[in-house]
């Protein structure tokens, strides 16, 4: 008798589950039940696999995140890490990102140019230099 019981209760749960998806994409947030969040990498890496993984199939960038991390050779461009969150672009909206000690350029260009930020972070390097990251969609 416990059987059933089990199998009624992980329907309900899955039915549930669905429920809130289809809410999410009817309300017009597919994003939140459909992201992807790449690992941390360098931003060397980045540049090829933003290319590779989000650029070539058309995908939206959502947002990006970024964080110092001790390098090898000190405080050089690969002691910051990024970390990407994309998905599904069905509207074709266009975007762009940057990251460094340039945002509020990067940001007043872009808004000029129709861009909205859609994400933003910044950090501080022991060095007391502040960098951040963002994504400008529009």
């Amino acid at each position: 008798m416990s059987e059933p019981k089990f199998m009624e209760t992980v329907t309900v749960r899955l039915i549930a589950k669905a429920a809130v998806v289809i809410c999410m994409c009817m309300i017009g947030q597919p994003h939140v039940a459909l992201a992807k969040t790449s690992q941390w990498m360098t931003a060397k890496e980045a540049r090829g696999w933003v290319k590779r993984e989000i650029i070539r199939p058309r995908l939206l960038m959502k947002s990006v995140r970024c964080k110092y991390t001790p390098g090898p050779k000190g405080e050089g461009r690969q002691s910051t890490l990024l970390k990407f969150t994309y998905g599904a672009n069905p509207s074709g909206k266009r975007w762009r990102y940057a990251w460094g000690n340039r945002i509020p350029f990067h940001n007043r260009r872009n808004v000029k140019q129709g861009y909205k930020m859609v994400s933003n972070m910044a950090f501080r390097r022991p060095s007391g230099l502040k960098l951040g990251c963002a994504v400008w969609q529009r």
